[in-house]
């Protein structure tokens, strides 16, 4: 049941993201590589395959357009896994899905930020707070002094060692995550994004790249790049795709690390004990799905405004 919830909540916040999103795009023009040709989640196992049609119902449930595919209907939904058809027992098809680059997403969108009239202070790190009677009066950084009327916390996995400076606990956990990027084979590289999930691993195309990202590795703040783990995630992509393994020489390796919640959903929404203190963090592997949805609730609510969705299950009081 516990998940069940969890679930729903993500789900209904995924979907107002894809739609803000696109808003965004509309109103900025920024280029991400995107592509709109869905989500297979394909799997091995046909009792496997069978549990995961029974859980997709609270996906449909809640508004997504999720349709089970057998191994037939797999290979024509993306002719690219004809090579390992006879490894596939089906799949969970959603076909909304979307993917891009984040990266280039978000560098877009800071220059044309910038072109407004808004201000980065990019390489400045936060040594301080100034409060007074309940309130921040300004963040002290190695840069200056910096004064607002309100405050985001939204530091990813570093968000708790700041929370903590102002008397608030975050349970906000890193979980070291790897990714693999190399040139997509011409003719038959995937059309949509593609989650093997008895691999772990998602693999995506951003314009003439492919990218696999998976792993989930506890160890702190390490950031490290382990070359077994990097290299089982490039084995587990030219597994599937066999047409990748000529330019798995050219692959470029990455690590990062995840912020992670108890119960694997984000926190937004107001953080005591100061009044003028936000938050938005903790949204794990889907900082990229959530993040439009999660900062225009959060702006709503500061601003004074009545947000789209209920932000009451993403509160740290619910911990």
């Amino acid at each position: 049941e516990c998940a069940t919830r969890n679930t729903a909540r993500k789900v209904r916040l995924c979907t107002y993201s894809q739609s803000v999103l696109h808003e965004t795009v509309a109103a900025t023009g920024v280029a991400y590589d995107g592509r709109r040709g869905g989500l297979l989640y394909f799997y091995r196992d046909p009792k496997a395959f069978e549990a995961a049609v029974a859980r997709s119902r609270v996906l449909s449930d809640n508004g997504c357009d999720v349709t089970a595919l057998d191994r037939d209907g797999v290979v024509a939904a993306d002719p690219a896994l004809a090579p390992v058809r006879e490894r596939i027992a089906g799949a969970i098809y959603g076909r909304a899905d979307e993917s891009g680059d984040c990266r280039k997403f978000a560098r877009g969108l800071a220059a044309w930020l910038q072109d407004k009239g808004v201000s980065f202070k990019f390489g400045s790190s936060v040594t301080g707070f100034e409060t007074r009677a309940g309130r921040i009066e300004a963040v002290v950084t190695d840069q200056g002094p910096v004064s607002a009327d309100g405050y985001v916390l939204c530091l990813g996995v570093y968000s708790p060692h700041v929370a903590r400076q102002l008397g608030a606990k975050l349970p906000i956990y890193p979980v070291k995550g790897y990714s693999v990027t190399l040139p997509a084979p011409e003719g038959n590289a995937p059309e949509v994004s593609i989650t093997d999930e008895a691999r772990k691993i998602v693999i995506s195309r951003l314009g003439g790249r492919l990218r696999a990202a998976g792993q989930a590795e506890v160890g702190g703040y390490d950031l490290t790049l382990e070359p077994a783990r990097a290299n089982s995630v490039l084995d587990a992509l030219t597994s599937l795709l066999p047409q990748v393994a000529p330019r798995a020489g050219q692959a470029e390796f990455w690590c990062g690390l995840r912020p992670m919640t108890p119960d694997g959903s984000p926190v937004i929404g107001r953080l005591e004990p100061l009044s003028n203190l936000f938050i938005n963090s903790g949204h794990g592997t889907l900082g990229w799905t959530l993040g439009a949805g999660s900062a225009t609730l959060l702006a709503d609510l500061i601003c004074g405004g009545l947000p789209q969705l209920d932000v009451s299950p993403f509160s740290i009081t619910r911990f």
